[in-house]
C-alpha cells in the first residue's frame, strides 16, 4: 500500500463482499491502510489488512476511526444477501448503519467519505414495475418488507449527508450476486439440480458477477 493514500475503513470486512473489497483496496496504490471491522476476532483475516474486533458501537468507532485516522468508511455489512452471508432475500441492517453513522459524524474523526454497499430489492416487484427505475423514484415498501428495512437503513445514511455537509455519502445498490464464494439467493438457485425455468417469456433479470 502506498504512502500518504487514503485510510479506509471497511465495516463488515470479513464477509464474502467485504473481503473482496479489501483485497482490491490493499493493492491500490493510492491506499495507505485498508482496516477491516468485524466482531468475530478469531476468524481469517485477509493478508495485508489490518483487522480490529469491535461490536460496532458508536464511542468505540469514534476511537478506531481515530487512531487510524480514518478518511472513508465502506459499509459492506448493510445487506446479508449482497455481502454474500445468507441465501434468503435481506433486508437493510438499520441498527449498524444507524451506529455507523453516529461515529462517522462526531467532529472528533476524520471522516470525509461514506459508501454503503445497499440492494437493488429496494424497489418493488411488480408486473407493473418499469423496466429501468429513475434514481428519483420514491421507494415505498410494505411494513415489515425487506423492502422497508433497506429504505430505512438507508434514510439513516442519508442522514449523514444531511448532518455533516463535508462527508459524501455514496449508496450503491447492488443487482444480486452471482459467483464462488457467495451465499445468496441467486446462488442458491442456480446450484440446483435440474435448475428451474420459468415459463412463459423470458424475464428481464440484472446479475453482477463477484468478478465485477
Amino acid at each position: 500500500m502506498g504512502e500518504g493514500g487514503r485510510a479506509i475503513a471497511i465495516a463488515g470486512a470479513n464477509r464474502p463482499l467485504g473481503r473482496r473489497v479489501a483485497e482490491a483496496l490493499r493493492e491500490a496504490p493510492w491506499v495507505t491502510r485498508v482496516v477491516g471491522i468485524e466482531s468475530d476476532a478469531s476468524s481469517e483475516w485477509v493478508d495485508g489488512v489490518q483487522f480490529v474486533a469491535n461490536e460496532g458501537e458508536p464511542r468505540q468507532l469514534v476511537a478506531l476511526f481515530q487512531e487510524f485516522a480514518i478518511d472513508t468508511v465502506i459499509h459492506c455489512a448493510f445487506a446479508a444477501d449482497r455481502s454474500g452471508t445468507s441465501s434468503e432475500p435481506s433486508g437493510g441492517d438499520v441498527i449498524q448503519t444507524l451506529r455507523l453513522g453516529a461515529a462517522i459524524t462526531d467532529p472528533k474523526t476524520s471522516v470525509r467519505s461514506f459508501v454503503v454497499a445497499s440492494s437493488s430489492d429496494v424497489y418493488p416487484v411488480s408486473t407493473h414495475a418499469p423496466l429501468v427505475y429513475p434514481e428519483g423514484a420514491e421507494e415505498v415498501g410494505d411494513d415489515g418488507s425487506v423492502a422497508a428495512t433497506l429504505v430505512e437503513a438507508e434514510r439513516y445514511a442519508r442522514d449523514v449527508a444531511e448532518r455533516a455537509l463535508h462527508i459524501d455519502v455514496e449508496l450503491m445498490r447492488l443487482a444480486p450476486v452471482v459467483g464462488r464464494g457467495f451465499s445468496t439467493p441467486f446462488n442458491r438457485l442456480l446450484a440446483q439440480r435440474p435448475l428451474p425455468v420459468p415459463l412463459g417469456y423470458d424475464p428481464t433479470l440484472q446479475l453482477l458477477r463477484v468478478e465485477d
